[in-house]
């Protein structure tokens, strides 16, 4: 222990000089000396050390994409010997320190750094939800942080990234997403494809957050019980070709949760204007789209019997099959 102590003292030494660098060759030399240290295998002792914590996460905001790069590293490494250890105190530890809002910023960073930063998020979610115990991540502070992110971002991309992130914590479990829905965090993904009519390009970024949402059974319960199928479908009808094929998608997706939850009974089989909508795209023109609406026919009666049931007790959806298949042997 007393080895590990002086490692970490090392460790704060070596990373006072990554976070001073001013350049590309003060920089080079600091990472040689970072990758020269021995592997520090206590998490506990490294969160314990509020000078380390302190400079990881100004490292975390440094002017230089290399230096934000390792500190991201650093960052996530623990994160997930935290998420392993189930260890409360560590996560508090963690989330007592400054690492929390810089990594927040840094979701609306470059491509990459707002992939790790979330990830980073959703490994604590995780931890949090398998103790049932809100530590760092759903609480009411981290909460209003994510709230006041999403509510100064310049532009739809950067919104597009938190909405990304609540969805992920939403779908580590029951917690997460009673947490994203009593802080009204997840309201943006019904509010997107409201819009979508006006603001086609915003509503093809929220569907594939829609795919990660209803992964689990109490994603798909949300998205029932809120409108936000009910709005897809109305996607769906409207025939919009720019966003039917991801609309459908999605569709797929609630299909495939649903049968992995065990439902009984299916969305679909109480919504003949989801199958209409379905036979005006078979009866038309657009081969392509054509295909592709059968393409995820296929994908979301195929996923159970409940499903299956679903669109063969539909008759006019059977007919506009048979048309369209005898209309393909005539070509």
């Amino acid at each position: 222990m007393a080895e590990e102590g002086g490692g970490v003292r090392c460790l704060r030494e070596v990373l006072e000089k990554v976070v001073m660098a001013r350049g590309d060759r003060e920089l080079e030399e600091a990472s040689r000396d970072l990758a020269g240290l021995p592997k520090l295998t206590s998490v506990r002792l490294l969160l314990e050390d509020a000078g380390l914590r302190e400079l990881v996460g100004k490292g975390l905001l440094h002017p230089l994409g290399a230096v934000r790069g390792l500190a991201l590293s650093y960052a996530e490494k623990v994160a997930q010997d935290v998420a392993k250890s189930g260890d409360d105190e560590l996560a508090l530890a963690l989330g007592d320190s400054t690492w929390v809002p810089n990594l927040l910023r840094l979701v609306r960073g470059s491509l990459r750094e707002a992939e790790v930063a979330s990830r980073v998020f959703v490994e604590l979610a995780g931890m949090e939800s398998r103790l049932d115990k809100p530590v760092v991540i759903h609480r009411a502070d981290f909460a209003d942080q994510v709230g006041r992110a999403m509510a100064e971002c310049p532009d739809s991309t950067s919104r597009m990234r938190y909405l990304g992130l609540v969805v992920g914590v939403a779908g580590s479990g029951a917690l997460g997403l009673a947490w994203s829905v009593e802080h009204g965090l997840l309201r943006g993904v019904k509010e997107t494809l409201v819009r979508a009519p006006k603001d086609p390009l915003e509503a093809l970024s929220v569907f594939p957050l829609l795919t990660d949402l209803v992964r689990t059974k109490h994603g798909i319960d949300y998205c029932h019980e809120q409108g936000v199928t009910d709005r897809v479908v109305q996607i769906v009808t409207d025939a919009d070709p720019f966003l039917t094929l991801s609309a459908l998608e999605s569709l797929a997706a609630v299909a495939v949760g649903e049968a992995r939850a065990g439902y009984k009974r299916s969305y679909f089989q109480d919504h003949d204007d989801f199958f209409n909508a379905l036979c005006v795209t078979l009866d038309g023109e657009d081969d392509q789209v054509q295909t592709s609406t059968l393409h995820h026919l296929g994908r979301i009666g195929g996923v159970s019997n409940v499903h299956l049931w679903a669109f063969l007790s539909h008759s006019r959806l059977r007919r506009s099959v048979v048309q369209w298949v005898n209309k393909k042997k005539m070509r």
